[in-house]
């Protein structure tokens, strides 16, 4: 149900010109990269955002890359951006000590075809602002030189939330360093490497008043990957937590001014879903918080339509609980939640191939 609750907060009209990559961020842990695959080609979309080690080690069971890319092929799904699997924030020893793999991974990933790796830079360090410019552009530098030869560019991810920047209430340094979309540009000029480039959020440009203007100005070149989310209805671009994001759709970003900035530039990457919320967003209690919300804002009179995409067959109407795809919903529990005087459900089965119309009315009766 997440999964499918995603792909419907992403459909507008600009978004689906645009290529959309399935990211594991708020799915919840267990899911490999062959699950990841898997979860994308059923529900229909163009990609996976992916760990270089996950995809050698389904390779290792598909006889290697060339058996992984027929495979990815036979799913229809592409390999968006993977992360950047170096450590780059502590000191130079530990970042040296990483050197050799990095180049070993993007040499394999360069044997998949995929050309998109990105990171995050928190907004604030307790180092001296242009030291710390100066060893993390030096450090870049090195890793797009490594990635250039197997056509890979790197983007770079600022994070704007204001409690995470230098004098917030969870301040990451002392020193404010890169916070918005000039700092990270003034950054990639200073790496100097044409293959670097923005990760654009839309809830880091949502927190530091990027508009659809100020991403229109972008290029193609320029931008290496997109995530999209939204901040939850009422806490502004002040009080946006990074760690409480909602999914597309559900709160007060107006995305379809950023989908139409990302989409002036000309963008030809695709763009994930990255919702980093307290919990999974499959334990995310979205139905309970739905059921509270109806009876506020139904005029007397009026109708509710809720769809609910769900793979089990609904209870009561069976006993069955849970299965691979997840657990299962009690429709007339939750409507008896929502505590309306009069309620009715239309439940679908497939049987056979056609389908069974179940009804189901709350407080006349079942």
């Amino acid at each position: 149900m997440t999964v499918n609750s995603i792909i419907r907060s992403l459909e507008s009209g600009i978004l689906r010109a645009m290529k959309v990559s399935l990211c594991g961020a708020g799915l919840g842990a267990g899911l490999g990269f062959v699950e990841m695959v898997e979860l994308a080609s059923r529900q229909g979309f163009d990609a996976v955002d992916f760990g270089v080690g996950g995809a050698r080690k389904a390779a290792e069971g598909l006889g290697g890359p060339d058996g992984l890319l027929g495979w990815l092929k036979e799913k229809n799904v592409s390999l968006g951006s993977f992360g950047l699997d170096i450590d780059w924030r502590k000191g130079d020893a530990e970042f040296s000590s990483g050197i050799d793999a990095l180049r070993e991974s993007a040499e394999y990933a360069g044997r998949l075809g995929t050309t998109r790796c990105c990171t995050w830079m928190l907004p604030a360090t307790d180092l001296d602002p242009e030291f710390w410019s100066a060893t993390v552009a030096a450090r870049f530098s090195q890793v797009a030189d490594i990635f250039a030869p197997h056509g890979i560019r790197l983007g770079l991810e600022w994070v704007g939330p204001h409690h995470l920047r230098a004098g917030g209430v969870n301040a990451t340094g002392k020193n404010a360093w890169v916070e918005n979309i000039p700092d990270t540009l003034e950054l990639i000029e200073r790496i100097g490497r044409d293959n670097v480039g923005l990760l654009v959020d839309s809830y880091h440009c949502y927190t530091t008043g990027a508009t659809e203007a100020d991403l229109a100005k972008l290029s193609d070149a320029q931008i290496v990957h997109v995530h999209i989310n939204d901040a939850p209805v009422g806490v502004g671009p002040g009080g946006a937590r990074d760690g409480e994001r909602v999914l597309p759709g559900a709160g007060e970003i107006d995305l379809a001014a950023f989908l139409r900035g990302v989409r002036a530039t000309g963008y030809t990457g695709f763009v994930s879903c990255e919702v980093l919320a307290p919990r999974p967003l499959g334990e995310t209690p979205d139905l309970a918080a739905a059921a509270e919300h109806i009876p506020r804002v139904l005029k007397p009179g009026g109708v509710a339509v809720l769809t609910i995409d769900l793979f089990l067959d609904l209870a009561p109407f069976t006993d069955q609980t849970s299965n691979e795809w997840g657990r299962n919903l009690d429709v007339k529990q939750w409507l008896d939640r929502t505590g309306l005087e009069n309620a009715a459900c239309e439940c679908y089965e497939a049987v056979a191939g056609e389908y069974q119309t179940y009804s189901l009315v709350v407080n006349n009766g079942l």
